[in-house]
């Protein structure tokens, strides 16, 4: 089996083996706690390696022979775990959360709209030289508001107002909407997560308590 270790990479200090072309069946991880740890294709970890090696080329290519020089023992192929059958990338991203967790403006604004479906228009913010120089493509939530109008005008001050020359010249800004709705004793949500993309129930209900009340 050891023909099918033939994508070895070291970023720092962890080693990586990508399993099927580019990675497509999971990642293996070696690192200072001396054992591999295998990551599902789309999860965080895979994905984060993922962009440094085959998208920002930030990882050395290694040999079978680098590994045993170094003592470190290939893992045995018998007990890699197949990778989860469906997962997706928003899989990796919680979608709800009870009600009693959910501050008491941002619960009561939703539960005002019960049953029916609230949307939310987050505004995502990337950091363009990160993509391009540094570890990937990642896109945080920066602010979140119930019209887009709202979220538009955000994106336009960000853009005016920045004090930060760099920010201004690498910052990116994305407008992205999102259906939340009241399910019981849960607040539910249909995140519309993409590719690179990152947030979770749990940071739109926090951008939405900032909001000032009307």
């Amino acid at each position: 089996m050891r023909e099918e270790f033939n994508e070895i990479y070291e970023i720092g200090e962890s080693i990586l083996i990508f399993l099927g072309t580019m990675g497509f069946n999971g990642l293996l991880t070696y690192g200072r706690e001396g054992e591999w740890k295998y990551h599902d294709p789309e999860s965080l970890a895979w994905d984060c390696y993922h962009q440094e090696v085959f998208r920002n080329f930030k990882a050395d290519r290694i040999t079978l022979h680098d590994l045993e020089e170094r003592g470190i023992a290939l893992p045995n192929p018998e007990k890699i775990p197949a990778p989860s059958p469906g997962k997706t990338w928003a899989d990796n991203f919680n979608a709800k959360t009870r009600l009693d967790k959910v501050p008491p403006a941002v619960r009561e604004h939703l539960k005002s709209r019960s049953p029916g479906p609230v949307k939310v228009y987050l505004v995502l913010v990337e950091d363009f030289y990160e993509t391009s120089f540094g570890d990937g493509r990642f896109l945080y939530p920066e602010a979140a508001y119930y019209t887009r109008e709202a979220a538009g005008e955000k994106i336009s001050r960000l853009q005016r107002e920045e004090p930060d020359k760099a920010k201004r010249e690498w910052y990116r800004y994305t407008l992205k909407e999102v259906i939340l709705r009241v399910e019981g004793a849960e607040i539910v949500a249909d995140l519309n997560i993409d590719s690179f993309e990152h947030y979770s129930i749990e940071d739109i209900v926090r951008l939405l308590s900032r909001l000032r009340p009307k």
